[in-house]
Parts: C-alpha cells; sequence; structure tokens
C-alpha cells in the first residue's frame, strides 16, 4: 500500500518544472515575435522594391508599344478602366498616361499603409514610406520613378526611363 501512494505522489508536477516550462515558453514567444517583426518589416520593403520595378517596367514597355504600334494605356476615368488609346508624337506623354493606369487602381495599396494608395504622379521623392512616385523631368528630359521604403535619407530608389 505504501507503494501504491508514493507512485500517485509521483504523477504530478512539481512549481518548479511548471515555473520552468513557462519560462521556457515565454523565451520562445519574445525571440518569435522579433523574428516576425523582422520577416513582416522585410516582406513591406520587399514589396515597395516591387512596385517600383513594376511601375518602370510598366512605364518603359508602353512607351516602347507606342512607338512600334502607335498604341499607349491611359486610365478612362468615365468606365474606371484602363485602355488602349492612340498615341501621339510626345514620347514622355505615353509614359505619364500609362502610369495614370497604376495611380488610378485602388487595389495596389501602400504596404505600409493599406488606407493609402500605392502609387501616385509626383515629381518629388516620396515622403510617405511605401509610395512611389513617378513624373516627367523636364531638367533630366526622362521619366523619373522614386520609391521610398524606410524613413532614412537613403531608403529610396530611383529610375530613370529616357526615350526610345
Amino acid at each position: 500500500m505504501y507503494n501504491r501512494c508514493r507512485v500517485m505522489k509521483q504523477k504530478a508536477f512539481t512549481l518548479i518544472e511548471l515555473l520552468v516550462v513557462v519560462a521556457i515558453i515565454g523565451i520562445l514567444a519574445a525571440v518569435g515575435v522579433v523574428a516576425y517583426n523582422g520577416y513582416t518589416a522585410s516582406a513591406k520593403r520587399n514589396a515597395v522594391k516591387a512596385n517600383h520595378a513594376t511601375a518602370s517596367k510598366f512605364i518603359q514597355s508602353e512607351v516602347y508599344k507606342a512607338e512600334s504600334t502607335g498604341q499607349v494605356s491611359q486610365w478612362d476615368s468615365i468606365n474606371k478602366i484602363c485602355k488602349q488609346v492612340n498615341a501621339n508624337s510626345e514620347w514622355h506623354t505615353h509614359g505619364q498616361w500609362a502610369f495614370g493606369c497604376l495611380t488610378e487602381d485602388t487595389s495596389r495599396t501602400n504596404p505600409f499603409d493599406s488606407s493609402s494608395i500605392a502609387f501616385k504622379q509626383s515629381f518629388s521623392i516620396p515622403s510617405e514610406i511605401g509610395r512611389t512616385n513617378c513624373n516627367w523631368s523636364d531638367t533630366k528630359k526622362t521619366f523619373v520613378c522614386y520609391s521610398r521604403w524606410g524613413s532614412g535619407s537613403n531608403e529610396y530608389e530611383t529610375s530613370e526611363i529616357k526615350q526610345p
């Protein structure tokens, strides 16, 4: 009988064992939260860089398409679609028209702020993190795109699209 009681007592955890398990779970949770925050920040930064590449390549391809086919994409504000129109003789206008298709697409949101747009026609480096600004630069005679992925003075990317 004595052995049976002793066996039953050993089935319970001691307070020390429970505290060690809780401490281990706490440490693992803290490490996981820090790693998760790093992964999400990196994913947002990569999304901004991908938006920048999308805008630059889309503008460049539309300019080339206008040169070769005489057609370019332009936002139709009445029907709320991007449609093909006849290109004019000003190559940089084609880039502005095409970029308008991206700026008006409300499904493309800022990776850092989903209530804000991802693309905007502007001449300057964006002050808002996660934004891509593109427009024609008279001084550079190129179409310039800027994308900001951080708050630092060098945390942005620039692309220039020259006349074909």
